[in-house]
């Protein structure tokens, strides 16, 4: 079954003065198990998280076998550690908290790293890939976890950049990278065939997006609040009343 989904809403400013918006781009994909109103959250959610589709299967090519390094719990590492696990990948996952780090675990991840006590998470994770390093990073640091993601890699691996959650300016020396033949490569958005071969990969693995917290949308302000304090593990959503 396919649906079309659009969005419609208004926003009111301080001042009083009220704006309405409306996509212009409608967007019909088919829909996956679910009520409708999962279906329409579920196709916002994929749009944010298909850069960890591109990184890892369009750009990366991930290989049954081959490892991936997941920056923090977030939503767009989450969302990698399910497509990586339903790829066959070995994901090795870093956070500061070790609840957080059991609750990935629970999800799949092979490896765990606590980020606070493994300082040198970089040369650790290269150790626990089994090889030289791993074939993977989904980099959501940015600059205050590039050069340890850069540590973490074999000869010729890969780098996505996707976030800059720890920095976007950096010293960090380059070089490493040239004798390493690493593929980095910046990632923001997909195209719509990527976005459409995405969600029949979600529908025949059942993926479905981990959400830590639903806040309505005259909440949107307290939602920010709580991203903000990093208490979350997957997604934070600001709901739209329909």
């Amino acid at each position: 079954m396919s649906s079309v989904v659009a969005l419609e809403f208004s926003v009111e400013s301080p001042a009083g003065d009220s704006q309405h918006f409306r996509c212009s781009d409608f967007i019909s994909i088919r829909e996956c198990d679910g009520a409708a109103d999962e279906f329409a959250f579920n196709l916002i959610e994929r749009r944010a998280e298909e850069n960890g589709e591109v990184a890892l299967v369009v750009r990366g090519r991930l290989a049954a076998g081959e490892s991936v390094l997941l920056l923090g719990t977030g939503g767009v590492s989450i969302f990698g550690l399910q497509f990586a696990k339903a790829s066959g990948g070995k994901v090795i996952i870093t956070s500061s908290s070790d609840v957080k780090l059991q609750r990935a675990r629970e999800l799949g991840a092979d490896e765990c790293i606590n980020y606070k006590t493994t300082l040198d998470w970089g040369k650790e994770a290269a150790r626990l890939s089994g090889t030289d390093g791993v074939d993977h990073v989904i980099e959501v640091g940015g600059a205050g976890t590039f050069s340890q993601s850069v540590r973490s890699c074999r000869f010729s691996g890969h780098i996505s950049l996707i976030g800059i959650l720890a920095g976007k300016e950096t010293s960090t020396g380059i070089f490493s990278i040239v004798p390493k033949s690493l593929n980095v490569y910046g990632v923001y958005v997909g195209s719509r065939e990527m976005f459409e071969e995405m969600n029949r990969a979600l529908a025949q693995n059942r993926i479905h997006p981990v959400v830590d917290k639903i806040f309505p949308f005259t909440e949107a302000a307290e939602a920010f609040r709580y991203m903000e304090s990093a208490a979350h593990f997957g997604k934070v959503v600001i709901e739209f009343a329909q």
